[in-house]
């Protein structure tokens, strides 16, 4: 590993990007280099490769929609839950899809 990536690893950088997108990116500049500039891309290229696998999923965003049959999830359509007196619970995530009702925010 890098030491470049292992002060990112060690430091708690933990922006998430797709190893995928950022491979193709480096391809498509080494491809283009010749000589040094050539290895270095490559040791980027085994950089990425050795890059750990975080645990993520992606956040859906949201917010409540109000109709004339009551608020329902803009992600999934879902009905927002009501408590027992008929009001319904706005709450920040959609206890149907998980969906965090930031949207607009």
């Amino acid at each position: 590993m890098s030491v470049a990536l292992e002060w990112m690893v060690k430091s708690g950088m933990n922006e998430y990007i797709s190893k995928e997108y950022i491979r193709n990116v480096e391809l498509k500049r080494w491809s283009d280099a010749c000589g040094a500039e050539s290895y270095a891309y490559s040791r980027v290229l085994d950089d990425i490769a050795e890059a750990p696998i975080a645990d993520v999923i992606e956040v859906k965003h949201g917010h409540w929609e109000n109709d004339e049959y009551g608020y329902h999830c803009s992600v999934c359509k879902c009905d927002a839950l009501y408590d027992g007196f008929n009001h319904p619970v706005k709450a920040h995530h959609c206890s149907h899809c998980g969906a965090k009702m930031n949207e607009g925010e």
